[in-house]
């Protein structure tokens, strides 16, 4: 073998051997962290830390008023600490009082109207229970007639009493027959109107 030829292949020989230690250290290695390292100093230590977000409060409380209207005062403003029932703002008041007055009215005349038809009912009461003691009466006066009608009528069959005598006795007792059947008609007109 040539000389150059052996000083070529111990060179490629060296080459590998340098490879392979090179590799071996390399991966014996490949699990460490590399570390720096300082001296203690005695300081503040600060943090900044920037974010972006929205801030929300623990109670999230609607507020609403029960009446329209436009607002003639605020008396808190925005972020101030409220406690329940604190008043809040003023809404003006022309339109609710004006509703008041005008819901009294229809109150008082509905008030009035109610006293007029009880008045009136009572008045229809009162006047039927007239009516009825009127027909109780005249009914009352009928029977009394009617036997006296009857009485004078024996009587004349019997020729104890003049014609004149007995045909008053019939007109009286024909006359309370119509007085009954008149105080009957007033009594149902009456409760007829006082039903409608």
């Amino acid at each position: 073998m040539k000389r150059t030829t052996k000083v070529s292949l111990g060179i490629v020989a060296l080459l590998l051997i340098a490879a392979g230690v090179a590799g071996g250290i390399r991966y014996n290695r490949r699990g460490i962290v590399t570390v720096q390292t300082g001296t203690v100093v005695r300081q503040d230590l600060t943090s900044v830390v920037t974010s972006s977000g929205e801030v929300k409060p623990r109670n999230y409380i609607n507020i609403g008023a029960e009446f329209a209207g436009q607002l003639t005062e605020i008396l808190v403003k925005e972020g101030d600490h409220v406690a329940k029932g604190q008043l809040l703002a003023r809404i003006d008041e022309t339109q609710s009082a004006a509703d008041v007055q005008m819901q009294t009215a229809a109150l008082r005349s509905a008030e009035a109207d109610a006293a007029a038809s009880e008045a009136g009912y009572t008045a229809g009461n009162d006047n039927i229970n007239a009516l009825q003691s009127t027909l109780d009466r005249t009914k009352a006066d009928l029977e009394r007639y009617e036997e006296d009608f009857k009485r004078a009528q024996q009587l004349f069959q019997q020729g104890l009493i003049a014609r004149q005598d007995f045909e008053q006795r019939k007109a009286a007792y024909q006359g309370q027959q119509a007085a009954v059947a008149e105080a009957n008609s007033r009594l149902v007109q009456s409760a007829r109107n006082w039903l409608n």
